[in-house]
């Protein structure tokens, strides 16, 4: 079954370009070894729900994230660890150009909306 090096996913026999990025799609995706990856921040949340959504967001995109909270956790997360920011959305170093343009058209729209 052909894998598209890009976004990871797996087709039908007989497609030969991914629908979704454009790539030419491969037999075997090469192995990534979790060393490989550096995850950068791509967002400051101020609330779990702001980093859940965007998380949601991203992996929509098929961007891989993951959340780091900033709390401090034998406080009852009642003080933050960082000036009010409650933690980070973070991604792969390659993903974060994209993962930013995403979250800035995603809050523009929110602003746009009057929903800030």
């Amino acid at each position: 079954m052909p894998w598209c090096p890009q976004c990871k996913y797996e087709y039908k026999p007989g497609k030969k370009i991914c629908p979704d990025c454009g790539s030419t799609l491969v037999d075997k995706l090469p192995e990534t070894k979790l060393r490989d990856i550096k995850l950068v921040k791509a967002y400051q949340a101020f609330n779990e729900l702001e980093a859940i959504t965007i998380k949601s967001l991203l992996e929509k995109e098929k961007i891989p994230a993951t959340i780091r909270s900033l709390q401090i956790p034998w406080f009852d997360n009642i003080v933050s660890a960082v000036g009010g920011v409650w933690g980070e959305v973070l991604v792969s170093s390659s993903d974060l150009n994209r993962s930013k343009e995403i979250i800035s058209d995603y809050l523009r729209g929110k602003e746009v909306n009057g929903n800030t």
